[in-house]
């Protein structure tokens, strides 16, 4: 990369290439760490990265970017500077035009170590995440709708959880699993829980084996 920085965002664009979006320049991820509004593209097809050619509107350590069907990105969320905290804004790249333009409806509430998760109907669905720093998660939820730009909430979850996993199961059913309930002395979470894009309720679901939060999770064929 052009600017070494953690806890970004990445996403595969319809062209091929990956946006690399936000992140920590302090190189820990942690919660008070001074986030960047820096972007890039890796182009596997030279192995190269190049910075965008405009910066995301407001800089975000640990956002959620989500490829929507149009081939925009949902940039949404994250943790800003060391006094700032958590953000309920967002923002969408478009890639033919290479610019971040914001988005005038926001998130119901602040949300940094959440997920965003595309429902087969074009919406996003983010869920949980931190709302204040070094406070415990949340249990809301929102819905991002492309078609009238807007935010509005749904759900909201069984538990309150960050740093959790959020799988698509394809059919309009969506799979949270893990996380923890707050950023100090975490301790990962055995709930899981299943979120129906028909009626927009969550239900538990599981237990974990083990509890666990940072964890991937992805279907199988």
């Amino acid at each position: 990369m052009t600017t070494p920085v953690s806890a970004h965002a990445a996403v595969l664009l319809a062209n091929g290439k990956v946006l690399i979006v936000g992140g920590s320049v302090d190189r820990s991820g942690c919660i008070s760490c001074t986030a960047t509004s820096g972007a890039e593209l890796y182009d596997p097809g030279t192995g190269t990265f190049t910075a965008t050619s405009h910066t995301l509107v407001g800089a975000r350590s640990s956002p959620t970017a989500t490829l929507l069907p149009s081939g925009k990105v949902l940039v949404a969320g994250g943790g800003v500077t060391p006094s700032g905290g958590p953000v309920r804004t967002a923002e969408l790249y478009d890639p033919v035009a290479d610019t971040f333009t914001s988005i005038a409806s926001t998130m119901s509430v602040e949300r940094q170590f959440h997920t965003a998760t595309l429902l087969p109907n074009g919406k996003v669905l983010l869920a949980g995440g931190l709302t204040t720093a070094g406070s415990v998660a949340t249990a809301t939820a929102d819905l991002y709708d492309p078609a009238t730009n807007t935010f509005h909430a749904t759900g909201p979850m069984a538990s309150t959880r960050m740093h959790h996993t959020a799988t698509s199961l394809g059919n309009g059913v969506i799979l949270i699993v893990g996380g923890t309930m707050q950023p100090t002395s975490p301790l990962g979470e055995t709930s899981a829980e299943l979120y129906d894009s028909t009626s927009g309720v969550f239900t538990l679901t599981g237990p974990l084996a083990t509890g666990r939060y940072g964890a991937a999770a992805s279907p199988l064929q």
